[in-house]
């Protein structure tokens, strides 16, 4: 891996946070903070190429947090190791090439995200989208916009029908549906091998899965009943019944053993 051609981002407003680079560096982000104010104080990056900034950290507490330029990024990896530095700069060089997006902190107020996906939805429903085809395409729109989806800082990732009759199953229940010894857990690895879901970790590091953009027309995210720790609803995926016939195929087929 070479990094010979390095050049400094074309987009001048473009930004890497302290977070992130705490992160990539594997190093406390309070850490990071203290020498960047180091630097800071030093002179060695300029008033220029940072904005403090701040974030939600899992305690949805607001934290603060610098906003640093390519200069002044490389300023401060210069100091770190060779091996993390190298990482850092790649995450640049994928920026560039548009092979990634900024990092995106949990803003610290709503207000602008709100605004801007309000306008969003007028937006989409003016250009002849309905129901939730506007809100998903107003979503998205706001990401671009703002660096923030609405609907992923909620936790939803699709919009149930409300004119949807079908039953909605669980893991579980497609098994039992399929035949005896189909565990839900099996159920899971098929969905995931057609492409339907994927699976993450959430603020508790438990594993929870997601649809994919293949799997949004089988999928429904409903509210289970329960809360978290900080009152906010507990949420699961279940599917519609078309599903259990495609996942049955796949299994005669011979996936997800």
């Amino acid at each position: 891996m070479s990094n010979t051609a390095l050049q400094p981002i074309t987009d001048p407003s473009a930004k890497m946070s302290s977070k992130e680079i705490a992160d990539l560096m594997e190093k406390r982000h309070d850490n990071v903070m203290r020498d960047i104010k180091n630097l800071i104080d030093e002179k060695a990056i300029g008033h220029l190429s940072f904005e403090e900034s701040s974030y939600l950290n899992s305690q949805n507490k607001e934290q603060p947090m610098y906003l640093l330029d390519f200069q002044a990024t490389m300023t401060l990896v210069t100091g770190y190791d060779a091996k993390r530095r190298s990482i850092v700069i790649d995450r640049w060089m994928k920026l560039e090439t548009g092979q990634a997006k900024p990092a995106l902190a949990k803003p610290a107020t709503l207000l602008p995200i709100d605004r801007e996906f309000r306008a969003a939805v007028r937006m989409a429903k003016a250009a002849g989208l309905k129901g939730n085809q506007a809100v998903l395409s107003a979503n998205r729109l706001t990401r671009e916009m703002t660096g923030s989806a609405p609907l992923q800082l909620l936790e939803i990732t699709h919009l149930e029908s409300p004119t949807d009759q079908d039953p909605h199953l669980t893991p579980t229940d497609i098994g039992k549906a399929i035949g005896e010894g189909i565990s839900g857990q099996k159920v899971n690895k098929a969905l995931e091998e057609m492409g339907y879901q994927v699976s993450r970790r959430n603020g508790k590091k438990s594993k929870v899965w997601d649809a994919t953009e293949a799997g949004s027309k089988y999928a429904v995210i409903k509210d289970t009943g329960k809360k978290h720790s900080d009152g906010t609803p507990v949420r699961q995926l279940f599917w519609k019944k078309p599903v259990v016939e495609k996942v049955m195929l796949m299994m005669v087929e011979g996936g997800a053993a």
